[in-house]
This record gives structure tokens, sequence and C-alpha cells, in this order.
């Protein structure tokens, strides 16, 4: 399974408030919010709502991802340690719980290094006590 998030911003230094994308991959199928302009994110403030409602999956059962100020959404259900993944009312994956979190985990690392927002930006603390959360429930047995 492959995560891939990008900011849809040109140019400019990256703001907390910018527009992205997710893709999300497994096997021969895909989900990408690049598909309709409808389905386009704030970015920064839906990577720390998709961590938030991932760490909080092992007590919930299941969460619904919905990207802030788009209509791109993701129901997540857990049974055990398996995770399974819906779109737009379909089946679309399963995997290991702790195995797609590092999977969100590193891509989020890898967006933050290419793409990280000022400390000074208003969702900075956010999506800090997001990643810091992420790391903990992948370290937690």
């Amino acid at each position: 399974m492959e995560f891939y998030i990008s900011r849809s911003e040109e140019g400019g230094e990256p703001e907390g408030f910018d527009m992205g994308d997710i893709r999300l991959s497994s096997g021969d199928q895909g989900i990408d919010s690049k598909d309709d302009s409808r389905l386009r994110m704030m970015i920064y403030l839906s990577i720390t709502s998709l961590i938030d409602g991932l760490v909080k999956l092992k007590s919930t059962k299941s969460f619904e991802f919905i990207g802030v100020d788009s209509s791109f959404a993701l129901l997540f259900k857990i049974k055990g340690e398996r995770l399974s993944i819906f779109y737009q009312g379909r089946f679309f994956a399963e995997a290991s719980y702790r195995v797609f979190l590092g999977i969100i985990d590193r891509e989020v690392d890898r967006f933050l290094a290419e793409e990280g927002i000022s400390i000074v930006d208003s969702v900075f603390d956010d999506m800090e006590a997001s990643r810091k959360k992420i790391k903990s429930s992948i370290n937690t047995k």
C-alpha cells in the first residue's frame, strides 16, 4: 500500500491553510483527490485530522475521515489488528493497522521535510501534536 501527500500551492512558503491532495493506492487500484477539484483539501489540517482519527481507531472501531474543506472521504474500520479502508461506500483495501500507521507516518515525515510549515504558523502545534501521537501509537504494543 502506498500513501502520498502533495501541496497544490505553487511557489511561496507553505502555510497551514494551503490546499493539497492525498493519493492512496493498493495493488492496481488507487484513490486520488486530484481526480476532482471538489476533492482538494486544506492539506495540513486534513493530515492532522487523519492522524488524530487513526490513532483513536482502536477504541472507536471506525473513523470517517473527511478532508477539511473537501468532499474527499475515507472510512476506516478495525477488527483486531486488521484495518479495512472504504471509499465511496465500497471496500478499497485491507492492511495491518500498525503497518498502515507506519506508512502514514513516513509519508507525513517526507511531506513535511519538503513542505513543512513555519513554527509560527497557527497549524504548527496541532501538526506536531498529531505527529507525536502517531509515533507513540506505532511504538505502543
